[in-house]
């Protein structure tokens, strides 16, 4: 559901983000680290850059007893606090072609 905070739609993300998930035994640190990897990846792949990805920025949806929701054998996750966001030159390469194959 989205909530109107200061003038904009916010939705909440439901899940834990992967530190509380290292904290909590869920995952290891190391598989943290590699999800920071693969969300810096995917986002430079749309055009996008934060400064200060870090474990605590990518929540996560955690299912006890059946492990990390997961769609295509990947950890689906939600990037959050997107301060230090950047845009980059691949940015306008990925809108151009989404825009052109749409």
């Amino acid at each position: 559901d989205a909530v109107l905070y200061g003038g904009r739609a916010t939705l909440w993300v439901r899940g834990d983000d992967a530190a509380s998930l290292v904290r909590q035994g869920v995952i290891s640190a190391p598989k943290a680290a590699s999800l920071v990897i693969q969300a810096t990846q995917d986002l430079a792949a749309k055009g996008f850059r934060v400064l200060d990805m870090k474990p605590n920025h990518i929540i996560l949806r955690h299912r006890p007893g059946r492990g990390l929701l997961r769609r295509r054998d990947r950890p689906v996750y939600a990037v959050v606090d997107f301060e230090l966001l950047q845009r980059t030159e691949e940015y306008s390469r990925w809108r151009h072609s989404a825009s052109t194959s749409a």
